[in-house]
């Protein structure tokens, strides 16, 4: 919950990491489940995910988001096909890529 309510500094974080460039990145960021929480920690995981994540997907040229529809906070062990995936498609667009 104390990482929740801290987000505007990992923000921050983020933002002082500067740019990627055209590294292939992929941000996976829960689709539900927040429901249950209370209400300013779930401002909190909303603005995260709607603000902060899509910012960090912005930092490459080759950047997305993907919001993981059927998942909480524990996307690894409750959709690990979506890591994988994002793994697998990271992996393929750096090999393609003609620079690496």
């Amino acid at each position: 919950m104390q990482e929740g309510l801290a987000w505007r500094a990992t923000a921050e974080q983020a933002r002082a990491a500067g740019s990627f460039g055209d590294l292939p990145l992929v941000v996976l960021s829960a689709g539900w489940g927040r429901a249950r929480l209370d209400k300013e920690v779930r401002q909190a995981i909303d603005a995260m995910i709607h603000t902060l994540h899509a910012e960090i997907a912005r930092l490459s040229t080759r950047g997305r988001q993907v919001i993981v529809t059927d998942s909480t906070h524990g996307i690894p062990f409750e959709r690990p096909d979506a890591v994988v995936s994002a793994i697998e498609e990271v992996l393929a667009e750096a090999r393609s890529s003609p620079s690496r």
